[in-house]
């Protein structure tokens, strides 16, 4: 599970801003709570913010950050995604770390990446130990020479093990080559161990949450829908939760992804349907596709959807969820999702643009609300910023003279 995300140096985000899925100690909504180890978290995210306040390029840096693991820094379009406001920012590192919780362990894995030389600087994965200790799994920093170095705290004695890790380090270590220096060692040591055991399965493991991750964007668009059709089963599920969500589409019909609105004589394509229809399309595999601790990210979830379908989708993610330790973080514009009887008050953030340009995250819980608080209304006001602001004045005269 995500129990944390920061990032530094990504678009619109300057400073360090972090995301935390930590509960606190809320006690509504308990189903909204998962236990992972000793850590109680966050099952749901709702992220609130004015137009251009940076809510999408949190997502994006999640997305392009996930890209870089699992595929290497060359796979990756890094043009302008610096704090573009300040120049000198170009030549500091961009910087992506998550907390996670996998297999009951906790870890802290982390990369800093060039822009300038389109290369990782820094790369780390921590295990966090209940008695408090953090262990280096493995650790790389690239000086100011130029020069690679890479340590391992996962080992205190030789074994074929220890010895196998050794060499695989070495590719990263000292003058390594421009290959190396874009790929992750995560990724890597996860390919090449292959064991059912031990450290490199551990590593494997951690890999495979990142791999899990499913990052959905306004323009994304489901791609396995003639699966979907051709599959008798999945074809029952969607058509039920489709019809569900009052579009008029009764079932899918055949292999062709056709949908019947009432006259089987008479099917629909999927070009036919509304935007709105289109993006529950995108949305509702989530339900049935989404594994048992998979982490859903999705950028403007109430695209084209009326404000009670968004929260329906939502109320339905909960308990379709309730037994399992999936996740689902969405930012939206829709104000009347800001409701305490839809989420828990450590399930809000907010993002603000700052006088510098700059993005700034932050939780309703430092506001301390309580749970009866009209909450729509209390942002709508002002009350926790992030909000448009508009000058005070436009001059309009002569506008429209010739």
């Amino acid at each position: 599970m995500l129990i944390g995300f920061s990032v530094s140096n990504y678009k619109s985000f300057r400073e360090p801003q972090h995301i935390s899925l930590l509960a606190s100690k809320v006690t509504r909504h308990k189903d909204h709570v998962a236990l992972a180890g000793n850590r109680k978290i966050l099952k749901g995210g709702l992220i609130f913010g004015a137009n251009a306040s940076g809510k999408s390029n949190l997502i994006e840096a999640a997305g392009l950050s996930r890209e870089i693991i699992l595929y290497g820094l060359d796979k990756v379009n890094l043009e302008k995604k610096y704090f573009r406001i300040e120049k000198e920012m170009y030549g500091r590192p961009g910087v992506f770390e998550y907390r996670i919780a996998v297999n009951g362990m906790e870890y802290s894995y982390g990369l800093a990446i060039s822009y300038m030389e389109r290369e990782i600087l820094s790369e780390w994965l921590v295990r966090m130990e209940t008695n408090g200790k953090e262990i280096y799994i493995f650790n790389r920093e690239i000086d100011e020479k130029g020069i690679s170095h890479v340590s391992t705290e996962a080992f205190h004695k030789k074994t074929d093990e220890s010895m196998r890790m050794k060499v695989y380090l070495e590719d990263f270590d000292q003058n390594i080559s421009d290959a190396f220096r874009k790929k992750t060692i995560l990724s890597d040591l996860a390919d090449r161990g292959k064991e059912p055991a031990g450290i490199f399965a551990e590593i494997a493991e951690v890999q495979k949450w990142f791999k899990r991750m499913i990052i959905l964007f306004p323009n994304s668009k489901y791609k396995r829908i003639n699966e979907l059709a051709s599959n008798e089963n999945t074809r029952e599920v969607f058509s039920n939760l489709i019809s569900f969500f009052d579009t008029g589409i009764e079932s899918v019909e055949g292999q062709q992804q056709e949908l019947s609105h009432g006259n089987l004589e008479e099917l629909f394509e999927y070009e036919d349907e509304s935007d709105g229809t289109r993006r529950l399309f995108d949305l509702l595999p989530l339900f049935y596709e989404s594994k048992d601790e998979s982490v859903i990210l999705i950028d403007e979830i109430d695209r084209s959807l009326h404000t009670k379908v968004t929260r329906q989708f939502l109320e339905l993610f909960y308990a379709l969820k309730r037994e399992k330790k999936c996740q689902i973080i969405a930012t939206t514009h829709d104000s009347n999702l800001l409701d305490l009887d839809l989420v828990r008050q450590d399930e809000i953030w907010f993002v603000e643009r700052q006088e510098d340009h700059s993005s700034r995250v932050y939780s309703l819980n430092k506001f301390r609300a309580r749970f009866d608080k009209k909450i729509d209304k209390e942002y709508l006001l002002g009350r926790y910023g992030a909000i448009p602001v508009f000058h005070e004045e436009l001059h309009l005269e002569g506008m429209y003279e010739e």
